[in-house]
């Protein structure tokens, strides 16, 4: 059996409009594969360039099409992808690219090696960051084309992983609405061991310290046991034949999922033990939402998948936001200092009818208008305020987490310090307090006597 694509027929009609007779559009399939099917939730457009028309913000006018194929730059579209799986839920990867444009691509041979060398492309940019788990588990990547002049299309397949792939076909069906699964989840930190700065780690910058943090989360959630509904169920089973009780088939309900890490206990003789110097810790605590949808068929091993690689590629995502907004890495002084970092929050836009929503963040101080801003030019979607779910997380409680009453590994670690006055101790707390997401960075330092 060949490559079938199920896609919600209101993305040919979307599609068609941008259709141009002097010019070639772009763009990147988004969706969810699973074996030989793919679900396409979306066509995103990528933009080639811009035009300031003013000093408005709003009136950037926005190129998408070029005049010939080789025209189109690889690194537009492996950028675009890269910041486009920010966004997506986990679960649902970059499929392809799409052509909109005269004539049939795949009859030129000459606009084979650039529609193989973007899909190149695309594949090594994503895999540069692998905790946003940007390639899904397909290496099979689809090439979409509609013709501008006689509104026909047609879908082939690319094996990226073979050199030499031949085109293969693929049955692309515009039809009615896919239904999904929605399944909701919730990351305690609580669960996660603290991270001591020892004084090899001293000497790593914030970034290359919470790079390690950020391993560790990964390996956690990887290694947790997915509880559905209150139930650990076989992962080969039909997610939709295991849920409980009789539902009606027009309909699919929300499911919620839980981890739980297994406490592996280890046994130490006096040999193992060892006094190790710390220069400070970094504690992660609270809670991170998840929001991922499957497919209707979608087993419960794609279910597990799908939620893990949500926390880790929206935590990923959250702190290379943060790290990179930073000015400069903050240093201790001699006096007790308190520096608060709040990374993005969470927020989510539905796409237009459609069940699936998309993920965006915004800083402290951001609404939700810019995220619509950087909506429309990455994905193409127009919409207000008013569709966007902006109450997913929280802000913080900046007087809470910056209380200034010590708790009991400061207690000890100070107590330890008056045999060595030099002693700078740095904490950081990753604190998500009912579903908020902040860092509080804590400097202590104690002057010579």
């Amino acid at each position: 059996m060949g490559r079938i694509v199920y896609s919600d027929d209101n993305l040919l009609s979307n599609i068609i409009k941008l259709a141009k007779n002097d010019g070639y559009t772009p763009g990147l399939i988004l969706g969810q594969n699973s074996g030989q099917k793919d679900y396409v939730t979306h066509l995103a457009c990528t933009p080639v360039s811009k035009i300031k028309e003013n000093k408005d913000v709003e009136n950037i006018k926005i190129i998408h099409t070029v005049k010939k194929i080789s025209d189109i730059e690889e690194i537009w579209l492996a950028d675009h992808a890269l910041q486009v799986t920010r966004m997506l839920p986990g679960g649902m990867w970059v499929l392809g690219l799409f052509i909109i444009g005269p004539g049939d691509i795949f009859s030129d041979q000459s606009c084979h090696s650039k529609l193989n060398s973007i899909l190149f492309s695309i594949n090594k940019h994503l895999s540069s960051n692998p905790h946003l788990y940007g390639n899904g588990p397909s290496s099979e990547k689809l090439i979409f084309h509609l013709s501008s002049s006689s509104q026909k299309y047609i879908c082939k397949s690319f094996d990226i992983s073979i050199a030499g792939s031949a085109y293969r076909p693929v049955d692309w069906r515009f039809q009615g609405h896919n239904k999904w699964h929605q399944i909701e989840c919730q990351y305690d930190f609580e669960q996660f061991a603290i991270y001591h700065v020892t004084e090899k780690r001293a000497n790593l910058s914030l970034k290359k310290q919470l790079k390690e943090i950020l391993n560790r989360v990964n390996d956690n959630v990887k290694n947790a046991i997915c509880v559905i509904d209150g139930e650990i169920k076989e992962e080969s089973a039909i997610l939709e034949n295991t849920s409980k009780g009789k539902k009606e088939k027009s309909e699919l309900y929300p499911l919620n999922v839980n981890l739980y890490v297994p406490n592996e206990l280890e046994v130490f003789s006096e040999d193992d033990l060892k006094v190790v110097d710390l220069i400070g810790e970094m504690k992660c605590t609270g809670v991170l939402s998840s929001i991922v949808f499957l497919h209707q068929k979608a087993m419960v091993k794609e279910v597990i998948q799908a939620v893990k690689e949500d926390i880790i590629r929206s935590w990923a995502a959250r702190l290379e936001m943060h790290w990179d907004s930073l000015v400069e890495e903050e240093v201790g002084t001699p006096e007790e200092v308190m520096v608060v970092h709040e990374p993005p929050r969470r927020i989510l836009i539905p796409l237009p009818h459609s069940k699936v929503a998309f993920t965006d963040y915004l800083f402290p101080g951001e609404s939700s208008s810019e995220a619509l801003i950087f909506l429309q030019e990455l994905l193409g979607i127009r919409g207000n305020e008013s569709i966007v779910l902006k109450d997913l997380e929280g802000q913080p409680d900046i007087e809470n987490l910056t209380s200034t009453e010590p708790s009991k590994s400061e207690n000890t670690i100070d107590s330890s310090s008056s045999t060595n006055s030099s002693i700078l101790i740095s904490g950081i707390l990753v604190a998500l307090v009912t579903l908020i997401l902040s860092f509080i960075i804590k400097l202590y330092g104690n002057s010579h006597s």
